[in-house]
């Protein structure tokens, strides 16, 4: 019962994090839109984002999660990683992003273009680790390519869209240990 209500909140929160794709502002003024874009990398990996059509600051790309598959080269050791965003806009410049963090732990970098009904770009992360002989390994990405439509409204009409759920489960068990489980349906 404590998870079926755990998952109850957690939707709702989504919703409120994600008002509809037309929200309304005060007055006369036009309303914001915003339109999700659903992709994978080259790796086959998930990623979402979306971009807040405004009035008075343009347009603002806003990332939500993508997900990557790292390889170690000296131990062959691979692992998924994923990065989950909260908060940020980066205006859009002639259609174009680029969110680079250049770490010395976890260099990271999702540039690409946005278009009205697609995007595509490129991602590459590293990430520093030991070989399990004392010495230091980069492991990573490489560069990968990715590709995302458009959902809901700013789709196209009669053209193919991605239609699915995705379902966000938080559960803590009796020691205290929490988990978080993300699956995708269609």
């Amino acid at each position: 019962m404590k998870r079926l209500a755990l998952t109850t909140a957690i939707v709702g929160l989504l919703v409120a994090a994600f008002p509809p794709l037309a929200t309304a502002r005060s007055g006369n003024a036009p309303a914001d839109k915003r339109v999700f874009y659903q992709g994978k990398t080259s790796q086959d990996m998930d990623l979402l984002f979306d971009v807040l059509h405004t009035q008075d600051q343009g347009n603002l790309w806003e990332p939500f999660f993508t997900n990557f598959t790292i390889t170690c080269p000296k131990t062959g050791d691979q692992f998924t990683f994923g990065f989950f965003f909260i908060g940020f806009q980066i205006p859009l410049v002639d259609r174009q992003f680029d969110l680079n963090f250049p770490d010395l732990q976890i260099p990271f970098d999702w540039n690409g273009t946005v278009r009205r009904f697609d995007a595509f770009g490129h991602q590459s992360l590293g990430f520093a680790a030991y070989d399990g002989q004392g010495g230091l390994q980069d492991c990573g990405t490489g560069e990968l390519n990715w590709k995302a439509k458009a959902l809901g409204a700013g789709a196209a009409r009669g053209a193919n869209q991605v239609k699915g759920q995705y379902h966000i489960t938080i559960e803590k068990n009796a020691s205290g240990k929490v988990t978080e489980t993300i699956s995708f349906s269609r």
